[in-house]
């Protein structure tokens, strides 16, 4: 981050994200009465450009902010596991799709300054980015929704 007056940061950053979550087909089973199981895997690193507006000014104890931003989300998402086919057949795969889309944000905040150099805060994130997986390649969707909700707690040091 860097000010930009008494009422104005901006700032750069980089952020991870991923999870798989497991998945069961609800009215199917393997021929020997197994569950037919599935991964889902999405890895995101969005690489960001932020402005912030500190409406109390960044002399103020606590300093409440709300911002704005554009990301470039760089992602992959794999489905991995047993899948039925159209003909009802069970067959084992890896499905894969990676990209880099432009998405924007919306932030707000609050930070608390800690001597002349530090603070600590809290940030709650919105992003909003849509990536393109293709049916061409074996996804039941065109498209993923990369964006979401994210908290993250703060600490900043000053040069």
């Amino acid at each position: 981050m860097i000010g930009a007056g008494e009422y104005f940061d901006a700032g750069l950053g980089v952020s991870f994200y991923q999870r798989t979550g497991p998945s069961v087909y609800a009215d199917f089973v393997n021929f020997d009465g197994a569950e037919i199981f599935q991964d889902f895997r999405l890895r995101v690193v969005p690489l960001t450009a932020t402005v912030r507006v500190l409406p109390f000014g960044r002399e103020a104890a606590v300093q409440p902010y709300f911002g704005v931003g554009v990301g470039l989300f760089d992602w992959r998402y794999s489905e991995v596991g047993e899948f039925i086919d159209d003909t009802f057949d069970i067959f084992r795969d890896r499905f894969t799709a990676s990209g880099t889309d432009v998405g924007g944000l919306m932030l707000g905040g609050l930070r608390v300054p800690i001597g002349d150099r530090f603070s600590a805060g809290i940030e709650v994130r919105h992003q909003s980015a849509i990536g393109r997986v293709g049916i061409d390649q074996g996804f039941l969707n065109e498209r993923i929704d990369l964006g979401g909700i994210a908290t993250q707690f703060t600490f900043e040091v000053g040069f």
